[in-house]
């Protein structure tokens, strides 16, 4: 299968190459290693972020590392809670991107566009 879109860039001084490919539809989601998944959120239209770890004038999408076995749909929404304290009402796939390591590992990440609710249940 052919890239939408193909660039590369520098991380920690290593040429990582990124391939782009768009899903529009859940059924077309191919069976890969997810290793991340993040969402574009929609909250009463504002979309939410979060600030970075290292640094509180860096911002990301709200996301991160799926856990053994976990779906898609299972990664954002417990993320979402995590990072947020938001509930998933509904998601669609956008898509995902492939990025090579100069050593051929592969990373596979997901996007998805998540309608949101603040999460009303309290936690712990």
């Amino acid at each position: 299968m052919q890239s939408d879109l193909r660039t590369s860039f520098n991380y920690d001084s290593q040429n990582i190459v990124a391939d782009w490919y768009t899903v529009t539809d859940k059924s077309q989601i191919p069976d890969l290693p997810w290793q991340q998944v993040y969402a574009i959120g929609n909250l009463d239209g504002r979309v939410p972020l979060i600030t970075g770890l290292t640094c509180e004038k860096e911002f990301n999408l709200p996301g991160g590392h799926t856990e053994p076995s976990e779906t898609i749909e299972q990664t954002i929404a417990r993320e979402m809670i995590e990072e947020c304290n938001m509930r998933v009402i509904e998601w669609q796939p956008l898509g995902y991107q492939h990025l090579t390591e100069p050593d051929g590992k592969q990373i596979f990440q997901f996007r998805v566009y998540a309608k949101l609710e603040k999460n009303r249940r309290a936690n712990g």
